[in-house]
């Protein structure tokens, strides 16, 4: 009895022919399945930002101010900037920026200004660690909820944050780079805001 054999012309394909061939079938899959991801519409182009950005509007961010009071960062009467110094009493570079805080803030005049120390913990850890360290200014707190839109402010410390009177952001940065305030705030407000010596 005879067998069937291939014909002369075709040789028996080998093992690893076949595995070149299903690589570069899922190759060509794997890049029309990314294009395809890429051109969606339903889909972000790139992820939102984990923290806030200048230029976004934060004017309904809720706060909590002694006595358990909510209101606005930025209220609908606001009539001028604010500055949130965003700290925590456990975090170690905030006690490193705490001396260049309480010499820019004794050099403020709130007139122009308003300065909030905005921070996650309760409110009178908050306002005796201001105190140790000689920080005068308006003290609130963030609402206990890490998934509310303030929560965001307080995961960097020490942060500033300065927001026009509509709330929107024009800086934010490391508590160390007040300097890099000082144009913003010639800007933001007509009158000088430095106390005269």
């Amino acid at each position: 009895m005879r067998t069937q054999s291939s014909p002369p012309h075709m040789k028996p394909r080998r093992l690893s022919d076949w595995i070149l061939v299903g690589l570069s079938l899922l190759v060509l899959v794997q890049v029309a399945l990314f294009a395809s991801r890429r051109a969606s519409p339903d889909l972000p182009a790139a992820p939102p930002p984990a923290f806030i950005v200048p230029g976004e509007w934060l004017g309904d961010v809720t706060v909590i101010h002694a006595g358990d009071r909510s209101e606005p960062l930025v209220g609908p009467s606001a009539d001028r900037p604010t500055l949130v110094m965003a700290f925590h009493s456990e975090c170690a570079h905030c006690a490193t920026v705490a001396p260049v805080w309480r010499a820019w803030l004794e050099s403020r005049s709130a007139a122009d200004l308003r300065i909030l120390g905005l921070s996650r913990e309760p409110l009178e850890s908050a306002q005796a660690y201001a105190r140790q360290h000689g920080w005068s200014l308006e003290m609130t707190r963030v609402p206990d909820d890490p998934t509310s839109e303030g929560f965001r402010l307080v995961t960097r410390t020490p942060w500033l944050i300065l927001l026009d009177e509509d709330g929107v952001v024009r800086f934010e940065g490391h508590g160390s780079k007040l300097d890099e305030l000082e144009p913003l705030l010639a800007e933001l407000t007509p009158e000088t805001t430095r106390s005269e010596p």
